[in-house]
């Protein structure tokens, strides 16, 4: 993935967020955005009282009609769109619902990336309390995925 080689990526900067993940990690999502090297490389984004937001759904991308994009159809998966939605500071919204809202991390982020580069270094203390907390976002998020995946998986079973 494109953040592999990032100083910032999630699964370096916050330890236990590759396991959090991992349950759910697989799941195929489609968004509208742009790939490198077939991965998910920031979806199409726009303005919400949340802040930023990018659709994603299992079988088409959740974008209600009246957000327009030029961007392609792409498919990801969800922890691909964790690992992208860390940095670039966006809200996942799947099945009209805010999965996972990184905006609400950048003073975190911010602080994390500053001592990890060396520019302004926090308490061992503070680390490991901006790394609690996004995990624990993490497992929020997941919980919540979750229920939308099968929310999704029971109105399929009953159209078919």
């Amino acid at each position: 993935m494109w953040c592999d080689d990032f100083d910032m990526d999630l699964y370096k900067v916050i330890p236990a967020a590759k396991e959090i993940l991992a349950p759910v990690a697989a799941v195929e999502l489609v968004t509208h955005g742009s790939l490198t090297d077939g991965k998910l490389n920031h979806p199409a984004c726009w303005n919400h009282q949340v802040g930023m937001i990018a659709f994603f759904g299992f079988e088409q991308p959740g974008k209600p009609d009246a957000y327009w994009t030029d961007e392609p159809i792409v498919h990801c998966t969800f922890e691909e769109a964790i690992r992208d939605c860390w940095p670039h500071h966006y809200a996942i919204v799947l099945s009209d619902r805010v999965i996972w809202n990184s905006q609400s991390f950048h003073n975190r982020f911010m602080a994390l990336m500053y001592h990890i580069r060396g520019w302004r270094k926090l308490s061992e203390q503070a680390v490991e309390h901006c790394q609690a907390k996004v995990a624990e976002s993490l497992r929020a998020a997941v919980a919540s995925f979750e229920v939308e995946k099968l929310r999704y998986e029971l109105l399929r079973k009953q159209v078919e």
